[in-house]
């Protein structure tokens, strides 16, 4: 993935071409094609080039890997002050994510990365909605490590959000007893 995005910087550097760039990328096998494209259009956010970020990260294929690559898109845009493409490109993420039939696990990762990316472009309101879905999806599935460990970190942010109370009830739902004691001893230092 690395290599292709050093090659595909190369030929930028090169031509002069964003749309070289575009054919190398669209010409690579389907396991490097989608975080090639992802890598190049954060390339281009970062660089001021907004309409180049966005058709690279328009042009990622697999639904799941765009939204996220959405997510992470919008947060280099509200950093380069690009505020209202940023949440306009949230809003596109959530729109599309609402469309998916996922598993209750995919959907859980899914809307808890557009609530970050939404607390990131000023908008805390739809990111905690969007982190309450997530959890209650998570709460929905079956406990393991990764169930414990990612209701903690739901409960952590919520506790750095300022829902205390809210954190606490995530925390005591947790079904390891270590991950439970850890996420609760670690909301109430707060």
């Amino acid at each position: 993935m690395f290599k292709q995005f050093f090659s595909a910087l190369e030929i930028l550097e090169e031509t002069k071409s964003s749309q070289r760039v575009f054919d190398y990328v669209e010409g690579l096998d389907e396991f490097d094609r989608d975080p090639t494209f992802k890598k190049v259009a954060k390339y281009f956010a970062r660089a001021g080039r907004a309409d180049e970020a966005l058709r690279f990260g328009a042009a990622i294929r697999g639904p799941e890997n765009r939204i996220h690559g959405f997510v992470e898109l919008a947060r280099v845009l509200k950093r380069k002050g690009k505020t209202d493409l940023a949440k306009n490109l949230l809003q596109q993420a959530l729109t599309e994510a609402n469309q998916l039939q996922l598993k209750d696990r995919d959907a859980t990762f899914l809307f808890f990365s557009l609530s970050v990316g939404f607390l990131d472009a000023d908008e805390p309101d739809e990111a905690l909605a969007l982190l309450r879905r997530s959890i209650g999806l998570a709460k929905a599935m079956s406990g393991g490590i990764h169930h414990g460990k990612f209701l903690w970190g739901c409960a952590s942010l919520l506790a750095r959000w300022n829902y205390p109370e809210e954190a606490k009830a995530v925390a005591e739902d947790i079904k390891i007893e270590w991950f439970r004691s850890r996420a609760i001893r670690e909301i109430t230092k707060s």
